[in-house]
């Protein structure tokens, strides 16, 4: 992890745009699978808006689950109010300042050449093939 979460598990962050301090947390599989479904629903109900406006509300709804505060304050309609009005740079940078805070795995390793002896990175991929290799 780059990012270390406080005493609650949640990390601090201000968007740059609105400065303003806000404290977020992972999502847990629970809120996964919630914005999962709420996806599948969303897309049968609104199968004749664009698509666009569905991301928009499961984006807002994402934001709901992570975002525990925002200037020390926890009331939900407040968090809302700021997720409703966050400009696109807010919530992009947001985006990418999570994904420094969610565990990854470092799937690079060195390689060396048994020809010429010349050393380089190399990505391992993580599919199928690398558990049943038999498999085309």
């Amino acid at each position: 992890l780059e990012l270390v979460p406080d005493s609650d598990g949640y990390f601090d962050y201000i968007l740059p745009t609105m400065n303003k301090r806000i404290k977020f947390r992972m999502l847990t599989g629970k809120d996964e699978n919630r914005l999962a479904k709420s996806l599948t629903t969303n897309k049968k109900l609104t199968s004749n808006k664009p698509g666009v406006q569905i991301i928009n509300k499961i984006m807002t709804e994402r934001y709901l689950l992570q975002i525990m505060e925002v200037e020390g304050k926890t009331d939900k309609l407040l968090i809302q109010k700021l997720i409703e009005c966050m400009p696109m740079r807010d919530s992009t940078a947001f985006r990418e300042y999570v994904k420094l805070a969610e565990p990854n795995i470092d799937t690079k390793c060195d390689v060396e050449c048994k020809h010429c002896g010349h050393t380089f990175e190399e990505q391992i991929n993580l599919d199928y093939r690398l558990f049943y290799p038999s498999l085309k």
